[in-house]
């Protein structure tokens, strides 16, 4: 296989693992995430946005334990520690709404050989008060162990099997991104939010969490010079809705710059809006 169609082939295989992991986060009605030793979300689904209000770029620009009330910290440290290869581990907690109520989210967590974390969380919020009351105001989250494989009932082990599959394509689309060197991408172009792929440090050094999650911020990286061609390019693909294909300037983390070609196209949303683009970004040369 020479040089093209390999290229090709790692095109097609990284269209198919963002596809799968699209809709296996958007059909869910529980808030599904993953999030790593470094201390912040790396992927939220929709819901999150419904169940607590706030935005699933707002939820991933700050440490996850943050969102957790205080008095809830410690049992869900607790039964992270807890959580390693072959458990499953379930606890309650609450969480900050955006409007600065709590939400009861009753959670089911893995844990995989890398460290990364897959989680789904149910709203028990109106269950938690019809069966304790509005006023009981010192109810506390709650860790009752974890569970050993062997033990898991159907629903644990449904739950198993669904995260075994977003691993092996989490795997995928890490795997293609680091031999191809792309940095893969989705931009919301109705909320503006940019969601990067895992390599980022890799092509730019940045770790998660430090670049802004919105397209003013990577605007802000763009070479000068290349930013109103840049930004005229853009304007004209939300207009026409044709594929995203050019070049510019990019600042890394050292300060230097490097030249990338970048790939996109707009996609259906859930509800069948072209509103999302999704593409790769490539190194061509440093500058």
């Amino acid at each position: 296989m020479n040089t093209t169609q390999s290229h090709i082939k790692s095109t097609e295989t990284m269209a198919e693992a963002e596809s799968a992991l699209k809709i296996l986060f958007s059909l869910s009605l529980d808030l599904l995430c993953t999030f790593g030793q470094n201390g912040y979300f790396q992927q939220l689904n929709p819901i999150w946005e419904k169940v607590l209000g706030w935005t699933c770029s707002q939820l991933r620009s700050r440490p996850w334990i943050e969102w957790i009330y205080p008095e809830d910290r410690e049992v869900t440290l607790n039964a992270l520690r807890d959580c390693g290869q072959g458990k499953l581990v379930e606890y309650r907690n609450r969480i900050y709404h955006k409007d600065g109520s709590l939400r009861w989210l009753a959670w089911r967590i893995s844990q995989d050989e890398q460290g990364l974390f897959y989680a789904v969380a149910k709203d028990i919020t109106s269950i938690k008060e019809l069966k304790s009351g509005l006023d009981d105001g010192n109810s506390t989250g709650s860790y009752e162990g974890s569970k050993g494989c062997e033990n898991l009932n159907r629903d644990q082990q449904n739950f198993k099997n669904y995260f075994a599959l977003l691993t092996e394509w989490l795997y995928r689309y890490e795997a293609v991104s680091k031999i191809s060197g792309q940095l893969l991408y989705e931009w919301n172009t109705q909320t503006n939010e940019l969601i990067w792929g895992h390599n980022i440090e890799q092509v730019l050094g940045y770790y998660p969490g430090e670049l802004t999650n919105t397209r003013q911020g990577w605007d802000e990286l763009i070479y000068p010079d290349d930013l109103e061609r840049y930004r005229h390019t853009i304007e004209r693909v939300i207009v026409t809705k044709e594929p995203i294909h050019l070049e510019y300037r990019i600042r890394k983390k050292d300060g230097t710059y490097i030249t990338v070609e970048n790939k996109g196209q707009f996609y259906l949303d859930s509800s069948g809006n072209l509103n999302r683009v999704l593409g790769a970004t490539c190194v061509c040369s440093a500058s």
